[in-house]
């Protein structure tokens, strides 16, 4: 077999032939990335096929050629080399930076020959060895089997030189050409229509395969031909009949020869010409007949071209419509083509469309659609769009997209290719409902994406353009093998934009075998069947089993994750299917997303024993991005249900685990009331295990329940990790009954917390009437400084309990003590808009001593439950009873038996000194607010009784004997008041006005005044005058 393939002057020799890298894996193609991004193809056309490397072998010729001949007998030329005989191989070194040579190969493909770069820069580091020939050579190299890693460079546009790579072979078999990750760049040849690489082999049982290199610059590429039989082109990876279907090549390769022999019906438009040498339109063009099979080739010469053109062709006779307009250094420009006069379109049917802009005016400026294809009822559409860019688009009916497609005929096809969309409003819809039809986009549907190898770490990432995909997939790759089913957003506010279903009769819309499948802005939708219903048995809606089915006996790693999807039934009147079920999974779990919350509800008509969700087995749960509600039924089933070992299932809560790992991340739950049960149950029922619940940045809208304990989460034997969450309550219609309304002890919380750790970290708790937080036998809670606690106050409240709050219970087992820590500035009164947020002094925690040990600053403080302030105390003896009134002022005069008035004084029997306290609500007169009390101290016979001097003083505590003075709000403590208790007064004895106020106290007096003296002595003067003159008449009248 003789081969000959030329390389043109100044061209680089590789720098490496040998070892070979293995064969590169495919990763699938993106469907489009997003919005205002560029639509590519990544590697997806990588080779499977492995290049042969040379092999060491013993009897191998091992050459340096350099310009020097050196002591180790290096030659001075490649030829030289060659000459050698004998020789199993060669393996050639090139150990100048430049070479200038012509070397002609004549050896059988046993005698392999390898010729690399080997010169070194001054820092020792391998570099490029060019090579190329400084006399007047028709070639460099004549016979080369395979390229690596090299550099084909030209002279730049302004000189053309010849062909880099000839290969020709008329009739000889088994021929082989490989060209490897090489660079062809600044090019333009002499010949452009032959290309740079060109190839034409005849014989059969041949192979070209070009890989990943890259055409920069290059005036042509590639023709490629290869006509004998059983013979191969292989390009990145990719077959013809492979390159024909796609046409997805991420480089700048053209495959022509046996593609493009037939040229077709050629017309040049010239709008500004004679009309004679070309024609002015293209319905001119497109007006004279055409027999060619290759159809009507239509080149617009123009920069700008403006004309409405109604094509009306048969699928036989195709029509290409391309520019070619040139600027002043004749590079081909785009042709700008638009309607100047009022048309209603520029195109009407257009049935294939590649490497076209639309231009739209701008977000300010909307615009009707780009592409609208409708056909009701006609078979056999096709409408490809490859390699198209839409930009600045603002629709004027932004729910349609740019490229609107609605075909309702069978056996039709759309394909959407390497296109991009930037700054547009809306970009696809499409629809096909006529039978035995295909949406392609990027060449695949999902099936056809995961049908093919893919090695790459980050897996299998899908992206689906048009508005309906109707497709039932299966998932069966391992973990190694990730797999993302995403959609880009439809417009500007980001809603999402394919809804996702089956239009047969299919058991599931997703069936997850095994793998690392992630869901991603999709709505999930049931298709509802118009064929009647026969039996039972007839499935009329479809998915009939589950929207997502993960399980199967055989295959054990499922990961489930969903982010930002929506779930939607057929409203309350039509039962539908389980949404997901997944059952041994080893991870459920879904990521926060951009769009619209999710929304997790049951329907009214869901059958009782069936919750929306069941996970089952050993495995881990992870809710991430949903809005979970019940349905406007009565709840009785679990909207989501795990299971572990247990038999013992709930039905009526949202989440029931037993067993697992949760993990629930960006949930927002709707108010809910659970009657009988609480929101969400986690049981650990297997100690050994290890059961955990990890919630994050998640709000749980919790109502304040009526009917005893109901908590929005209840858990038992699980460690759990909550942090930028918040729990929130609000009120019902109905309120609580006066007995609970004044009690100072509560059991119910919107937690509860038993056995296991539990740690808070930057949560918030607030409104919550019934309480925050259940600290009971067993719980480890720790709560950061940066949880914050407020505003937890009862519904239905009145009196002195308006203000009052539920924080914590603290209540263990004294052999199984519950253990809380916390620390005092997540406790606050929060300040009004504007206004900082305050320490309280308030902590609202309830605990009993005997069973709950704290740590924290928490620890530290004698009063956990409320702190009482009193900034007033007035003493008065009443007129009609035998009590002293007291009537104290302040804040946060709640009582709660915490609160103690201390009365001290002299015993009437001796000298000791004797006290009593009383608790306030034993005193108790009126008490209508925490800001005052009045309080009645009775009689006695000991200290309270009329005579004495006593003392009143408040205290706090939980038992007067360890009470302590009450602290007033303007700090320190209030001084103890005296009064003296003066002789009752009887309801008859009404004292004159004039009198003076005996029921005030008085002060003691030791002695008789001053004035006190002078009148009893004026007073004693005129009784002895007045005795004196009696006596001087009575005398005077007896001497008469």
């Amino acid at each position: 077999m003789y081969f000959v393939i030329i390389l043109t002057v100044l061209s680089a020799l590789c720098k490496n032939f040998v070892t070979l890298p293995p064969a590169y894996s495919t990763v699938q193609e993106f469907a489009f990335e997003g919005n205002n991004t560029s639509f590519i193809t990544h590697n997806a056309l990588s080779t499977s096929i492995g290049l042969t490397s040379f092999k060491s072998i013993n009897d191998i010729c091992q050459q340096n050629v350099g310009k020097t001949k050196s002591v180790d007998d290096s030659k001075q030329k490649v030829q030289d080399v060659l000459d050698l005989n004998p020789c199993q191989g060669y393996e050639i070194i090139l150990v100048d930076l430049d070479h200038y040579e012509s070397v002609t190969i004549n050896k059988t493909q046993y005698f392999p020959v390898l010729i690399k770069g080997g010169s070194k820069n001054k820092e020792e580091n391998e570099i490029m060895t060019v090579w190329g020939v400084n006399t007047s050579s028709s070639r460099t190299i004549t016979l080369m089997l395979s390229i690596e890693c090299c550099i084909f460079k030209g002279l730049g546009s302004q000189v053309p030189v010849q062909r880099m790579i000839y290969g020709y072979n008329s009739s000889k078999s088994n021929a082989e050409i490989i060209v490897y990750n090489t660079t062809f760049e600044n090019i333009n040849l002499t010949n452009t229509g032959n290309g740079v690489v060109y190839i034409r082999i005849e014989g059969s049982n041949s192979v070209v395969i070009i890989n990943e290199s890259r055409f920069l610059n290059v005036s042509s590429t590639t023709y490629i031909e290869i006509s004998g039989s059983n013979s191969k082109i292989t390009i990145n990876g990719k077959t013809i009949v492979d390159i024909i279907q796609e046409e997805s090549m991420e480089t700048s390769i053209m495959v022509a020869g046996i593609l493009t022999m037939l040229k077709g019906c050629i017309f040049d438009v010239d709008q500004k010409g004679d009309g004679i040498s070309s024609k002015q339109t293209i319905k001119g063009a497109l007006a004279g007949n055409c027999t060619n099979l290759e159809g009507y080739k239509i080149t617009l010469l123009n920069n700008e071209h403006y004309e409405s053109v109604t094509i009306n062709k048969t699928q036989d006779f195709p029509v290409l419509i391309k520019g070619g307009s040139k600027n002043k250094e004749e590079n081909e420009i785009m042709t700008v083509w638009g309607v100047n006069t009022s048309s209603s379109r520029t195109i009407t049917l257009m049935l294939s469309i590649e490497c076209c802009i639309f231009k739209g005016l701008g977000s300010q400026v909307p615009v009707q659609r780009m592409i609208y294809g409708y056909n009701s009822s006609k078979s056999n559409a096709e409408i490809i769009v490859y390699n198209t860019t839409f930009e600045n688009i603002n629709l004027t009916n932004t729910g349609n997209g740019v490229v609107y497609i609605r075909i309702e005929g069978s056996n039709s096809v759309v394909i959407i290719n390497e296109s991009r969309f930037l700054n547009v409003s809306s970009t696809t819809y499409i629809e096909i409902s006529g039978s035995n039809s295909k949406i392609t986009i990027n060449g695949k549907t999902i099936v056809d994406v995961l049908a093919r190898e893919c090695n790459d770490a980050e897996g299998y990432q899908i992206t689906l353009l048009n508005t309906i995909n109707y497709e039932s997939v299966t998932i069966n790759k391992p973990e190694t093998n990730p797999v993302l089913i995403t959609s880009e957003p439809m417009n500007d506010k980001n809603n999402i934009h394919t809804a996702w279903g089956v239009n047969t009769s299919s058991t599931r819309t997703i069936t997850l075998l095994q793998g690392d499948l992630t869901i991603q802005n999709i709505e999930f939708i049931y298709f509802e069947s118009t064929n009647k219903k026969q039996d039972e048995q007839d499935e009329v809606i479809w998915p009939w089993n589950a929207v997502i089915y993960a399980f199967d006996s055989n295959f054990s790693n499922r990961i489930l994750s969903l982010s930002s999807c929506i779930f939607k039934g057929l409203g309350s009147k039509k039962s539908v299917s389980k949404m997901i079920y997944a059952y041994d999974v080893k991870k459920l779990k879904s990521i926060s997303g951009q769009y619209k919350k999710p929304v997790i509800q049951s329907s009214a008509e869901q059958e009782q024993d069936s919750p929306l969700m069941i996970v089952s087995g050993n495995g881990k749960v992870q809710i991430d991005g949903f809005i979970i509600t019940h349905s406007n039924d009565d709840g009785k089933q679990a909207i989501i249900e795990t299971s572990g070992e247990s038999d013992n299932q709930k039905k009526s809560p949202f989440l029931f685990a037993a067993g697992k790992q949760i993990v629930i991340i960006n949930v927002t739950m709707e108010p809910t009331s659970f009657i009988g049960c609480s929101g969400i149950i986690l049981d650990g029922e297997n100690e050994i295990t290890n059961h955990s619940l990890v919630l994050e940045t998640s709000t749980f809208q919790v109502p304040n329940n009526k009917n005893g304990f109901q908590s929005i989460l209840d858990t038992s034997n699980f460690t759990i990790v909550i942090f930028d969450s918040i729990f929130s309550g609000f009120f019902g219609t109905q309120t609580q009954n006066a007995d609970e309304e004044d009690t100072c002890e509560w059991s119910t919380s919107a937690i509860h917390l038993k056995d296991g750790e539990i740690n808070f970290g930057n949560t918030t708790f607030t409104g919550l009437g019934d309480g925050a937080l259940f600290v009971g036998t067993g719980a480890q809670v720790k709560i950061s400084q940066s949880s914050l606690l407020y505003g937890n106050k009862p519904s239905g409240t009145n009196g002195r309990m308006t203000n009052f709050q539920r924080n914590i219970v603290c209540d263990g087992e004294e052999d199984k003590k519950a253990e809380l820590k916390a620390e005092l500035v997540s406790f606050i009164e929060k300040g009004k808009e504007g206004e900082q947020d305050e320490v309280s002094i308030n902590r609202w925690i309830l605990i009993n001593k005997k069973t709950c040990k704290l740590s924290g600053s928490i620890a530290n403080e004698k009063h956990l439950l409320y702190i009482p302030l009193i900034d007033k105390i007035e003493v008065e003896q009443t007129a009609d009873k035998t009590e002293i009134q007291v009537v104290i002022t302040g804040s946060s005069l709640f009582g709660c038996g915490k609160i103690w008035l201390k009365v001290s004084g002299q015993s009437s029997t001796s000298q000791d000194m004797l006290a009593l306290s009383y608790n306030f609500e034993g005193i108790v007169d009126v008490w209508t607010s925490d800001t005052k009390v009045t309080l009645l101290i009775p009689f006695d016979d000991e200290i309270v009784k009329v005579g004495n001097k006593i003392l009143i003083q408040a205290f706090s505590g939980d038992t007067a004997e360890f009470a302590s003075p009450v602290p007033s709000s303007k700090g320190g403590f209030i001084e103890a008041v005296e009064i003296k208790i003066i002789k009752e007064i009887s309801i008859e004895e009404h004292p004159d006005p004039t009198d003076p106020d005996t029921t005030k106290p008085i002060e003691d007096s030791k002695g008789i005044s001053t004035g006190a003296l002078i009148g009893i002595i004026i007073g004693a003067v005129l009784i002895v005058a007045v005795i004196v003159i009696i006596v001087v008449i009575s005398i005077y009248r007896f001497r008469d």
